[in-house]
């Protein structure tokens, strides 16, 4: 609400702790240990949650007017950055060096999505707003290779892992949400129904 991150104890009747110069949540892990937020200063800041102590910083700056999506894998290890020149940047959040990048990944990228275990990447091309949408609007690569898992044709954000990497949620240009089969590269179901956000896709 007032632009800064908060550490919540939700067993003590207790304010809230602010993270300093902290503005948004990035991941959390699931011990509740260890935490990362993006500061004032673009980047990303590692903390330890018991003692509120910042470890630094990490990774580029992600309020550079050429980014235009990132991501942090589930075990908050990568970090996906989607460029403006359509190029996604891999990097290791552990030694805060750029590992890998794929090159004219996809046009006019909005959003990136890991799979829970980081070993898939999908992304999505930003929804047109006249006329036909380009052929290929989502990919997913294997992070390891860097070789195109799969190429989706009208598929938009939000995106969406299964927990199993079988199946991934998009929405398409006419407004519906589509379940992907990612074993055969085909729509397998689909919600007539208008969605921003999806939190967990079982």
């Amino acid at each position: 609400k007032d632009g800064t991150a908060k550490l919540w104890n939700p067993f003590r009747a207790v304010e809230s702790e602010i993270l300093p110069d902290s503005k948004q949540l990035a991941w959390f892990s699931p011990d509740g240990a260890r935490l990362i937020t993006l500061n004032g200063d673009g980047r990303l800041h590692r903390w330890h949650t018991r003692n509120r102590e910042d470890m630094g910083m990490v990774g580029p700056n992600l309020t550079n007017d050429q980014v235009k999506a990132w991501t942090i894998s589930g075990h908050g290890e990568t970090l996906a950055v989607g460029m403006e020149n359509e190029d996604i940047e891999i990097w290791n959040l552990k030694t805060g060096q750029r590992e890998k990048s794929f090159p004219r990944a996809i046009a006019r990228i909005a959003e990136l999505a890991f799979s829970r275990d980081g070993a898939l990447l999908a992304a999505a091309s930003l929804r047109p707003t006249a006329g036909a949408a380009d052929q290929a609007t989502l990919r997913i690569w294997d992070t390891a290779s860097g070789a195109v898992a799969g190429t989706y044709p009208n598929a938009f954000r939000p995106l969406a892992f299964s927990s199993d990497k079988h199946r991934l949620v998009s929405t398409r240009l006419v407004g519906r949400v589509a379940v992907w089969g990612l074993g055969s590269g085909r729509s397998i179901a689909g919600l007539q129904v208008n969605i921003t956000w999806v939190g967990v896709f079982s």
